[in-house]
C-alpha cells in the first residue's frame, strides 16, 4: 500500500508498513495563459504540471509502480478530492496505472490506529460529483480573473488583478473604512447610584451592624427596560436622578449621571474577515489564506496593527467593480454560487450547466467595457467616491457663507480659527471669476477653505479624479484652459486615521482627511521642523523648510538669454549653408552678447537657498500621513549611514534604503539586506559577509560569460552592432586641405558603403507591432498606452511554444534582411566596376574642382560634392549641389561633371527582383503562407541559385 497524503506530517507513521509520500498540494493546475478555458467547447481545460510537482509526482510513480495497492489519502474536503484526481489522471496518462493492481481513496480526519483502519475498510473510487464541483470552482476563478483583469488594465490603470472571492473580501473591507468615515457619533447618558439599606431597629446609619452600602444602575423607568440610547439628553438624564434622589425605596448618597458616546464599528483583522467570510457563505477554508496574503500584495489593503486598512487604490478598485461588474462581488450572488457549487458536489447539478449561467451575462458585461472611454470611467468614480476622496468636516456645508460662524447674541464669546488670505503678487496676480467680474481677492481662497472641491492653487478650477498609470491622481479641472492652465494635482490619499485615539492621550490632534502634510517635530540636533508629507509618489518626510521659488525678473532674464542663444545659433547656421556678407567678429559679438546675458540672469536672481533632506517611506510599511512617528521620521532621514571602513581598501560601507528595499553598498557593488536586518540594525560584520557574497556571484556570472545581473548590457551582449564614433570635427584650416585631398582621392570606403541596415526586430517586437496594428484596424481611436499592457499579458500568455513561433518569424526576417543587404552591396560593387576608369578619374577631378572653387561660403557644397558615392539617388544629390555651387562661383566645369554623374540610372535590387518574379508561383503552390512564412520560402530558394543566376537578375 502506498498512499500519497497532502501534506508530509500528516502520513509519516500512519503506515509503517509502506512509503508514505507527499503531494505537497495540488500537481496540476490551469496554465497562465489565455485558452486554458474554452467555454464554446463544453469549458474543456488544459492542464499543465505545477512548479516543482514534476520531482514528486517523479518519486510517486517510482514508488507506485509494481504494487498492488495505490491508497490516496489526501484531505476530505473538495480540494483533497480534486488532488487524488490530479495524482490518478497523471499517472494514468504515464501508463503507471497498468503496472498498479488496484486504486482506491480513503479519508479520516484523525491519524490513530483505529481512524486508519476504518479508513481502510472504506475505500472506494474517487468521487466524480466532488471533481466536478472542483472544476466548476477553478473555472470560475479562471474566467473571472483572465476575462476581468485584462478589462482592470486598459479601463484602471493601476490595478492588477480580481478575483471571484478576493474581490468581496475586498468589499467587506472597503465598506466597513467607508462605515468608519462617515459614522457619527451619538451622545447617550447612564445613570448609577450609591445606595445603601436602611439600618435595623436601634441602629444608626454607619454603626456596626448597618446595612453595607452598594452601586446600582439604573435598567428600567416605569417597569420599561431601558436600552443604550433610551437616555439621550442631559436634561433627561437630570430628571432622571432628581426622581432616584426623591422616591428611592433604599437611602441614595449619590446619584451620577455619566456621558457616553457611540463608538464606529472595528476594522476588519484577517480573523475577523475570514469569520465575516464563513458567516455569508463565501469561499472555503483552503482559500482565506492566499486571499489575505493577495490583497496585501496587490497593493489593495495595508496593516496597521492588526487592523486591515483599504488603500485609495483598493478602494477605486472595489468602486469600479460595484459599478460595472456588481454581480462579481454582491455577497448574496457569491453566496449563491457556493450555494450551487455544494449542489454539484451533492450530486443535484451539473457543473456545465453552472458555469453556463454565470459566463453568459459576465461575457456580456466585459464586451460592454470596450464601448465605455477611460475618462467616463473615472468621472463615474468621481461621483461614487466624493465622500472619500473630497471629505467634508461636521462644521462645513456646501456654500461658504453658510460655514461661517453665527453672529455673536448676548454676548456670547465665539472661537474663531485666524487664516491667513495669501495676497497676490506681481508674479501671480489672482484669476478673476468671468461671470462676477473682478472679486475680491480673498473670496477664491474662502471658498477654497470650505469646500474640499475648490482648487486651492486657483480658485476657480475643480478637483476632479482623473487616470494615470498608477491608479489616477486629483488634479484641477482647468488644467486644459487656455487662461488658467492650473497644474494642481496630488496623488490619491490614503486612509486616515480618525484620531481619537491619539487625541484622547494628548500624543497627536486629529489629521484631516484632506490633509497632505503633518508637522512631527523638530530634529534633536539642529532646531529644523521635521514634517511628513504626500508626494507625487507617496510619503515621505522632510527636514527643514524647501527652498522658496525664484523672483519673476530672473526668468525673463533667462529667457531672454535662451532667445539670444537661437539667434546666434541661427546665424552660424546661416553662415555654414553659403550665406555671405556675414564675418567672424560678428558671430563672436553674437555669442559674447548671448553670454552676458546667460551670466546676468542668476547674478540678479540670487542663489537659491539649498534643498531640505528629504526620505522617502517605504510603501511596505503600511504607514499613514497620521501614523508616521518623530522617531520613524529621523531613522530615515538618518540614512544613508556609515558602518564603518572596510578592512580591505579602507572605503566606507554604508547602508541605506532605495526602490528595492534596504541595502548596503561598498566600492560600486550593493547587496540587498532582504529581511535579515534594517538599515538603522545592520552592522559591519553582515554588510561585509553580504558583500562578499555578491562579488562571489557576480564572478561566478564573469567566468560563465554572463552579463552583471541589474547593469547595462553592451551592444556585443546584445547581439546588436556598435554604434560607430563620431569622429571629431578638424578645424576650419585643416578641413578645407582634407576636403581637398578627399575630393582628389575620390569616394572612400565609408562614403562609398552603404548605411547599415537597422536592427531586425525581436520575437516580441515582431508580436507587438502585429497585435497593435490588429488593435487599430478594429478600433482607430485605441490608446497605445491601454493597449500595450494588453498586449504584453497576451505575450505572457503565450508560453514558451508560442513564443518560440514568434522567435522563428524574426530570425527569418532578419535573415531576409541580411540577404537583400548582400545583395544590395554585390550591385553597388558591380556598378563601381561597370564605370570606366576614366570616367572615375574625371569624376575626381570635378569634385576638387568643385572644393577649391567654393571658397569660404560654399561649406554645405564641399561637403556634398566630398561625400559623392556611386549609388544613383546620392549621385543625384551630390550633382545637384554641385551644379548650384558652380553656378555660384562660376565653375561650369563642376556643372558638366555633376551632370554626368546624375546620368547612371538606378538598377533594383537582384533579391527584390526575384522576390517579385517568385512570388506569384509559391502563392499558388502555398496559398496559406503568411509573410512570415513565405519570406523563408524565397530566401531558401534565392539561396540554392548559383552566382550566375544570380548575376541575370542584376
Amino acid at each position: 500500500m502506498r498512499p500519497p497524503v497532502e501534506a508530509p506530517a500528516g502520513g509519516r507513521g500512519a503506515l509503517r508498513c509502506r512509503p508514505v509520500l507527499a503531494s505537497y498540494g495540488h500537481v496540476r493546475d490551469l496554465p497562465p495563459r489565455d485558452g486554458s478555458v474554452q467555454p464554446d467547447a463544453g469549458f474543456s481545460m488544459s492542464w499543465e504540471l505545477s512548479a516543482g510537482a514534476g520531482p514528486r509526482l517523479a518519486e510517486i510513480e517510482a514508488a507506485a509502480a509494481g504494487s498492488p495497492l495505490l491508497l490516496l489519502a489526501t484531505d476530505p474536503d473538495r480540494e483533497g478530492e480534486a488532488i487524488s484526481w490530479h495524482i490518478e489522471e497523471e499517472l494514468r496518462r504515464r501508463g503507471v496505472l497498468r503496472k498498479v493492481g488496484a486504486v482506491q481513496r480513503i479519508t479520516f480526519t484523525e491519524i490513530t490506529k483505529s481512524a486508519i483502519t476504518a479508513a481502510l475498510a472504506k475505500g472506494r473510487q474517487v468521487s466524480q460529483p466532488l471533481v466536478d464541483a472542483y472544476l466548476a470552482r477553478r473555472a470560475l476563478d479562471y474566467l473571472v480573473g483572465f476575462h476581468l483583469s485584462p478589462v482592470l488594465w486598459r479601463k484602471l490603470p493601476g490595478a492588477r488583478s480580481a478575483g471571484r472571492v478576493q474581490s468581496v473580501a475586498l468589499r467587506l473591507v472597503c465598506e466597513r473604512e467607508a462605515a468608519i468615515e462617515r459614522f457619527s457619533p451619538t451622545p447617550y447618558w447612564s445613570l448609577a447610584a450609591a445606595l445603601e439599606p436602611p439600618a435595623p431597629a436601634g441602629r444608626g446609619q454607619g454603626q456596626p451592624g448597618a446595612g453595607a452600602a452598594f452601586t446600582a444602575k439604573l435598567t428600567h423607568v416605569d417597569g420599561r427596560r431601558l436600552g443604550q440610547l433610551a437616555i439621550g439628553s442631559e436634561e433627561q438624564a437630570a430628571e432622571l436622578a432628581q426622581r432616584l434622589r426623591e422616591g428611592a425605596v433604599l437611602r441614595s448618597r449619590s446619584v451620577v449621571a455619566t456621558p457616553h458616546a457611540t463608538r464606529p464599528p472595528p476594522r476588519f483583522t484577517e480573523a475577523s474577515l475570514v469569520r465575516a467570510l464563513e458567516e455569508r457563505g463565501i469561499g472555503r477554508p483552503s482559500t482565506y489564506a492566499p486571499i489575505m496574503s493577495l490583497l496585501q500584495d496587490r497593493g489593495y489593503v495595508c496593516r496597521e496593527g492588526r487592523s486591515l486598512l483599504p488603500t485609495s487604490l483598493g478602494r477605486v478598485l472595489t468602486a469600479f467593480l460595484e459599478r460595472y461588474f456588481g454581480g462579481v462581488v454582491d455577497y448574496t450572488f457569491t453566496s449563491d454560487l457556493e450555494a450551487q457549487l455544494d449542489d454539484v458536489a451533492g450530486g443535484k447539478a451539473a457543473w456545465r450547466l453552472v458555469l453556463s449561467s454565470f459566463w453568459s451575462p459576465f461575457q456580456t458585461a466585459v464586451a460592454a467595457m470596450a464601448a465605455i472611454r477611460t475618462t467616463q470611467v473615472f468621472d463615474a468614480l468621481d461621483a461614487d467616491l466624493e465622500y472619500f476622496l473630497f471629505p467634508r468636516r461636521p462644521d462645513q456645508s456646501a456654500s461658504p457663507a453658510a460655514a461661517l460662524p453665527p453672529a455673536a447674541a448676548d454676548g456670547a464669546a465665539i472661537d474663531v480659527v485666524a487664516t491667513e488670505v495669501p495676497r497676490p503678487t506681481p508674479s501671480a496676480p489672482p484669476v478673476a471669476d468671468a461671470d462676477a467680474g473682478a472679486g475680491p481677492a480673498s473670496s477664491s481662497s474662502l471658498s477654497a477653505l470650505h469646500d474640499p472641491r475648490v482648487c486651492p492653487k486657483c480658485g476657480r478650477g475643480r478637483l476632479v479624479l482623473k487616470p494615470s498609470r498608477f491608479g489616477g491622481f486629483i488634479g484641477c479641472s482647468l488644467y486644459a484652459d487656455e487662461q488658467v492652465r492650473c497644474d494642481y494635482g496630488r496623488p490619491l490619499l490614503p486612509v486616515m486615521q480618525d484620531g481619537s485615539d491619539a487625541a484622547e492621550g494628548g500624543a497627536a490632534s486629529p489629521v484631516s482627511a484632506a490633509a497632505t502634510e503633518r508637522l512631527l517635530g523638530q530634529h534633536p540636533e539642529t532646531g529644523e521642523p521635521v514634517y511628513v508629507k504626500l508626494g507625487p509618489y507617496g510619503l515621505y518626510v522632510q527636514q527643514g523648510e524647501a527652498a522658496k521659488e525664484p523672483a519673476a525678473p530672473a526668468k525673463k532674464k533667462k529667457a531672454a538669454a535662451k532667445k539670444a542663444t537661437k539667434k546666434t545659433r541661427a546665424g552660424k547656421g546661416k553662415k555654414a549653408a553659403g550665406e555671405e556678407g556675414a564675418s567672424e567678429e560678428e558671430e563672436r559679438a553674437g555669442g559674447a552678447e548671448a553670454g552676458e546675458a546667460e551670466a546676468e540672469a542668476p547674478a540678479e536672481a540670487g542663489v537659491a537657498p539649498g534643498k531640505p533632506k528629504r526620505a522617502s517611506i517605504p510603501k511596505a510599511k503600511g504607514l499613514t500621513l497620521s501614523s508616521v512617528s518623530l522617531e520613524a521620521a529621523l531613522a530615515l532621514l538618518a540614512l544613508p549611514r556609515t558602518l564603518g571602513a572596510h578592512p580591505g581598501d579602507g572605503q566606507p560601507v554604508v547602508a541605506s534604503t532605495g526602490p528595492f528595499g534596504p541595502y548596503v553598498a561598498h566600492g560600486g557593488v550593493s547587496a540587498s539586506l532582504g529581511r535579515r536586518a534594517t538599515p538603522q540594525e545592520v552592522d559591519l560584520a553582515l554588510a561585509l559577509e553580504l558583500l562578499d557574497a555578491k562579488r562571489r556571484r557576480q564572478a561566478e556570472r564573469e567566468a560563465k560569460g554572463l552579463p552583471p545581473r541589474g547593469g547595462r548590457r553592451t551592444p556585443a551582449a546584445k547581439g546588436k552592432a556598435a554604434k560607430p564614433t563620431k569622429p571629431a570635427k578638424p578645424a576650419k584650416a585643416e578641413g578645407k586641405k582634407v576636403a581637398k585631398a578627399e575630393a582628389a582621392e575620390g569616394p572612400g570606403p565609408a562614403a562609398a558603403g552603404s548605411k547599415q541596415p537597422p536592427p531586425a526586430p525581436s520575437a516580441y517586437t515582431l508580436f507587438m507591432r502585429r497585435r497593435w496594428q490588429a488593435a487599430k484596424e478594429a478600433d482607430p481611436g485605441a490608446s497605445y498606452r491601454e493597449e500595450v499592457s494588453r498586449i504584453a499579458a497576451e505575450w505572457r500568455g503565450l508560453g514558451a511554444e508560442g513564443q518560440r513561433r514568434f522567435g522563428e518569424e524574426a530570425a527569418a526576417a532578419a535573415a531576409e534582411a541580411e540577404e537583400a543587404d548582400v545583395g544590395a552591396e554585390a550591385s553597388d560593387k558591380e556598378r563601381q566596376e561597370a564605370v570606366p576608369a576614366p570616367k572615375r578619374r574625371a569624376a575626381s577631378a570635378a569634385s576638387g574642382a568643385t572644393a577649391s572653387s567654393g571658397g569660404g561660403g560654399g561649406g554645405g557644397a564641399r561637403k556634398k560634392a566630398a561625400a559623392v558615392t556611386v549609388s544613383a539617388s546620392r549621385s543625384r544629390k551630390a550633382a545637384a549641389a554641385s551644379a548650384a555651387a558652380g553656378s555660384a562661383a562660376g565653375g561650369a566645369a563642376t556643372a558638366t561633371a555633376a551632370a554626368a554623374a546624375a546620368g547612371t540610372k538606378p538598377r533594383s535590387n537582384p533579391f527584390m527582383a526575384f522576390c517579385a518574379e517568385r512570388r506569384p508561383a509559391l502563392k499558388a503552390t502555398h496559398p496559406g503562407a503568411g509573410m512570415a512564412e513565405m519570406g523563408r520560402l524565397l530566401g531558401a530558394a534565392w539561396k540554392e541559385l548559383s552566382d550566375q543566376e544570380k548575376a541575370a537578375y542584376r
